[in-house]
Formats: C-alpha cells, structure tokens, sequence
C-alpha cells in the first residue's frame, strides 16, 4: 500500500513484481489527508479532515484491500490532533475549541465508528499517541509555552483510565516509542 499527498490517491502495488494493482482517487474525500493507512481485516482505513475548516472535521474511511473500493465512512465533528490505530479500535484526540484547550480521547470501533469510551484529559496534550495492547502513551504539559516540562501518560487502553504518570524532559511533538517486555516495538504515527 502506497499513500500519495500529492496525487490524492491509495495505491496498492504487487510486492512481488511491481504491478499496480489498483488505485483509489481520494480527492473526494477531504482537503487535507493524513497519511497513514491502517489495516485490519481486510481493510485498509485512511484519516483526513474535511469541510471548510479542515481541522475541525475528520472522516475515517476504510476500503477493501483487495479491490480498493469504499466500504466505510466514519465522520466526526472534532479538532482533531491526532489518531491512533490498535487492533479493531481507533482512538481520537480532539480538543473542543482547538488548540488552547483540555483534549479529549476517545476509542472506537472500527468495524462501524461506535464510541466505546470518551474521556476528557487534563493539560495540553501533545499531538501523537502510541498504541499498545494494553495501554496508551502520550505527552502534556500544564504549561506549553515552558519547553522541556513535560508529562508522559500512561491509560489504560480497555477504559482510557490514568494509570501512571512521570516526568519526560522534551517538547510535546516529539515522537516516542516504546518498547513491550516481549521485544515488540510500538511508535507515534507521523502526520
């Protein structure tokens, strides 16, 4: 699977030869992508923002992996700041008026976008989220303007309940990872 910004398009090439397989025109879709396709099941989910004030309207739309056609259409009326995928779930940070405002973050499924959770979060969170099987990590800062003071955060993955907190010392957009006691790696999406 192959994201194109420029062209608008998802493509889906043969690994083993090269040869296109198909290709989906996204322009319909949004005005402003994210570019990280997901996939699960047989499907592959893509992120954009929509609408006039692009940052305050994300869709998730899947397609079938096999032929590249649409097959859901998830809208959410949000700022939205970041995006996680784990699993059958995806999870939103958004932030009601923007971005000098509490975020919330909230799990759904995919299969059809219900909202299984919604939590409203205190301090500015950063803008990326990390995805485990049993927890979410991401950054916030009581203080944004002070460079260097910031807040990792540990949730609960199943409740979106805080489990741990404790002091990392960088800017709040940088890109974390981390590391399972089984060796598997777990990073921030880039947008």
């Amino acid at each position: 699977m192959f994201f194109s910004r420029q062209h608008h398009a998802l493509y889906a090439f043969d690994a083993g030869n090269g040869s296109l397989l198909w290709k989906t025109d996204l322009s319909a879709f949004g005005v402003n992508y994210i570019p990280n396709p997901y996939y699960h099941d047989n499907r592959i989910y893509v992120t954009y923002e929509y609408g006039a004030s692009a940052h305050y309207d994300m869709t998730i739309v899947a397609f079938d992996v096999r032929t590249g056609l649409l097959v859901h259409q998830y809208m959410y009326p949000c700022a939205i700041r970041a995006v996680g995928y784990h699993d059958r779930y995806f999870y939103v940070f958004e932030s009601p008026a923007f971005l000098r405002s509490t975020t919330r973050l909230s799990k759904h499924l995919l299969s059809d976008g219900t909202t299984l959770w919604s939590k409203t979060l205190s301090g500015q969170f950063g803008h990326g989220i990390v995805t485990t099987p049993r927890f979410i990590y991401c950054t916030s800062s009581d203080n944004p303007e002070e460079r260097g003071a910031r807040t990792m955060n540990a949730l609960d993955q199943e409740t979106g309940d805080l489990v741990r907190q404790y002091p990392v010392h960088t800017d709040h957009n940088f890109t974390p990872a981390v590391l399972d006691g089984q060796g598997k790696a777990y990073y921030q999406q880039r947008y």
